[in-house]
């Protein structure tokens, strides 16, 4: 899954003087936002593709980041892909078991990172997002 992110010049609406306004009030997000948001605009979907993973993978976590999807830049798009607890770094797994110990089992994690270093584990009750 993936969710496309225009930074093409010409589509940008800060290259139109009409919209000034518009930009001043409404900067941009940043990708940290950028990720919370598409989390938070499809977590049923997100809730579904972990349970499979889950289901076929073990124990693990939801990736999620912002990468290019053009060789040239000129696009850039939420990527999303599942890792299992054996091949997580020992600092993240940490932070996660910690977590599960502390959580019921109804707890699912996201993990959201940006290529500046931001990072972010979400904690979704999946109860609350199943089964609707």
């Amino acid at each position: 899954m993936s969710s496309n992110i225009n930074n093409n010049p010409s589509n940008n609406p800060s290259n139109n003087p009409s919209n000034d306004i518009i930009n001043n009030h409404n900067p941009p997000l940043d990708e940290m936002s950028t990720l919370l948001n598409f989390l938070n605009n499809r977590v049923k979907v997100l809730c579904d593709i972990y349970v499979n993973e889950h289901r076929s993978n073990g124990n693990g976590l939801l990736l999620l980041t912002i990468a290019d999807s053009q060789p040239n830049g000129t696009s850039r798009e939420v990527k999303l892909f599942y890792q299992k607890d054996n091949e997580l770094q020992p600092n993240v797994l940490n932070d996660l078991q910690n977590r599960r110990n502390n959580n019921t089992t109804d707890i699912i994690y996201f993990y959201l990172f940006t290529e500046d270093g931001k990072q972010n584990i979400v904690e979704l009750d999946i109860r609350d997002h199943l089964g609707n």
